[in-house]
This record gives structure tokens, sequence and C-alpha cells, in this order.
């Protein structure tokens, strides 16, 4: 009699990919994700110390020193198209940000701190299930698809929407500036 590793009370070992869960903005229901391994840093950053840059698409808040490097800080709800409904620019409060760097060429990293409203908490998902969305769906989310690398189930059964790092830094609205 063949006994299966479910009976022995045993699971097949699936893959997970731990994800950071954050909130874009207070009053938008929509859980949202970045894979955790490609995050450098959480921070919070005072708002009143970030120097505004002329001639920055209204998404790029400006720079701040972070460690003696520039890190470049970006409003994320207005870089992915989201209305935003506060000017974040003149407040002096504390707003936590995720800090993503990338290696560019010529051997230079560029980090960007990407503002968001709250950092919730660091869960699983089963990165074989990362499935693709459809467009009307993040049409009616207010997102377009391009940011999006898919969704998944979290461990606690959220459904994340797993935002594309590297369409982050791809970004024309970015990379023709920073």
């Amino acid at each position: 009699m063949k006994v299966s590793e479910r009976q022995l009370g045993l699971s097949a070992q699936v893959p997970q990919q731990q994800v950071l869960r954050f909130r874009l903005q207070p009053d938008l229901d929509l859980e949202t994700a970045i894979e955790i391994d490609r995050v450098t840093e959480l921070i919070s950053i005072p708002l009143d110390r970030v120097v505004p840059m002329p001639h920055l698409p209204p998404a790029v808040m400006g720079v701040y020193n972070w460690r003696g490097e520039i890190l470049w800080i970006v409003d994320f709800s207005q870089l992915l198209g989201l209305e935003v409904a506060r000017a974040r620019q003149h407040s002096t409060t504390l707003k936590p940000a995720i800090v993503l760097s990338h290696l560019i060429t010529g051997g230079e990293t560029i980090s960007l701190g990407l503002v968001v409203d709250k950092i919730e908490e660091i869960e699983s998902c089963n990165t074989e299930l990362i499935q693709q969305i459809d467009s009307d769906r993040t049409n009616r989310m207010g997102i377009e698809p391009i940011w999006i690398k898919g969704y998944c189930r979290s461990n606690t059964d959220a459904e994340l929407l797993v935002l594309d790092r590297q369409t982050i830094f791809n970004c024309t609205q970015l990379q023709s500036n920073i």
C-alpha cells in the first residue's frame, strides 16, 4: 500500500516569497505589496526636510539626505496615477517610506524612497501562485497594469496586489529626471 505525503501529515514544500504589505492611501481599500528582497530599508521621513527640485514630475517630491547619500523621494500614490487627497509636500509630519535601491549601468546605485500612507507587515506568498490580473480589474482600482507583477493570496488569505519593482525603476517619469 502506497502512503501519500498528505496522509503522513507532510505537505510538499511550496516556494514562499516574503512581501511587504503596505497601504498607499488611507481611504483606498487595496492591499498592496512589494517583494521584501527588493527592499533596502524602511524609514520615516520628515517631509519638511525633503528638498524640492525644480522641473521634476509632480510625483517626485525632491531629495533627502539618507546616510550621506541622495535619496529621491517619490509620492508612490501619485506615481501610480492614483488621486492624491492631500499635498504631502507641505506637511512636516513623518511619513513612512520604502527604500528601494537599484544598480544601473556604470555601477551606480540609485535609491528611491517611496512614500506610502502606512507600512503594514511582512507576509508570505506562494511564488508559484502569483497570477496575472486582468486590465479591467486594475482599471477599476485606478492602477495601470504595467505597475503590477500580479496578485497572490497571503498566508492570512488576503489577496495582495504585488507591484513590480523593475517597472518602478524603468518608469520614464523617473528615468529622464533622476
